[in-house]
């Protein structure tokens, strides 16, 4: 298996309020668990297709905006374990900042992957992450323009 091949690549849509708030999702059943949405490239499809896919699929939202995105994938490892049904070691994707100054997060329906969505601050939106994705959201939200502490 090849380098590249070890990380499974994907996108990741930051939506960002006028306020300056971003949206995060709570996982499905694991209460506490917080993430932006996110998912794997399909064979064939190009970043952006992939991030309006996902962001439809993860938060209902057809019609996307994008403000500014990473230039370098940005990747985390998976905990030993935790997805037996892989070869993937992890994965990697471009993290974009898209337009959320419409978006209302109650009135979002649960998603087969979210129970529920929240707006939060850049760094209480870090704080809620889980702890082997904090490097690469560090890396995303700093290189985006989100000044956080680690």
């Amino acid at each position: 298996m090849k380098s590249k091949d070890k990380y499974r690549r994907g996108v990741c849509g930051i939506f960002l309020a006028q306020d300056g708030l971003v949206l995060l999702g709570e996982r499905q059943g694991q209460a506490g668990q917080w993430q932006f949405p996110q998912g794997g490239m399909e064979d064939g499809e190009t970043i952006v297709e992939a991030l309006h896919r996902e962001m439809d699929e993860e938060v209902g939202i057809r019609k996307i905006t994008i403000l500014r995105q990473t230039e370098e994938w940005i990747a985390y490892n998976f905990p030993e374990g935790l997805f037996k049904k892989t070869h993937f070691i992890g994965q990697q994707h471009i993290y974009f900042v898209l337009d959320g100054s419409k978006i209302v997060a109650e009135s979002i329906k649960e998603r087969d992957e979210f129970a529920r969505f929240a707006w939060f601050t850049p760094q209480q939106a870090y704080d809620r992450i889980v702890h082997w994705k904090k490097a690469a959201y560090l890396e995303a939200l700093g290189l985006l323009g989100f000044p956080i502490k680690a």
